[in-house]
């Protein structure tokens, strides 16, 4: 929550192979987060782009930024253990305190 400033943030993850920065690089600046995650920032709007999670090879990119939108539906909540008291889940999606077991935490 306060990475985004809001009560969660959407995202998708990709193979840090798949996710190519056609342009704007230059705009881009990272935050360390972690020892295996840097988040990536717009240096003229601070909007948050996705991070780096090194460990999993994997980023995720925040939905938001997307000019399109994406193919994928939703599949999972993550780190429900930490939401906001106000806010209420309105789908049947699987929920997870942290991270699904399958995956490492970054």
């Amino acid at each position: 929550r306060r990475v985004s400033g809001s009560a969660f943030s959407s995202f998708g993850g990709i193979v840090d192979s798949k996710l190519r920065v056609v342009s704007g690089s230059d705009f881009i600046t990272f935050y360390q987060k972690s020892e295996n995650s840097n988040i990536a920032f717009c240096k003229q709007c601070g909007s948050p782009l996705f991070s780096q999670k090194s460990e999993l090879g994997l980023y995720h990119v925040r939905l938001g930024v997307l000019d399109r939108s994406p193919t994928i539906q939703p599949q999972a909540h993550i780190f429900v253990g930490s939401k906001a008291a106000w806010f209420n889940f309105c789908d049947d999606l699987p929920k997870f305190s942290s991270l699904p077991p399958n995956q490492k935490t970054t």
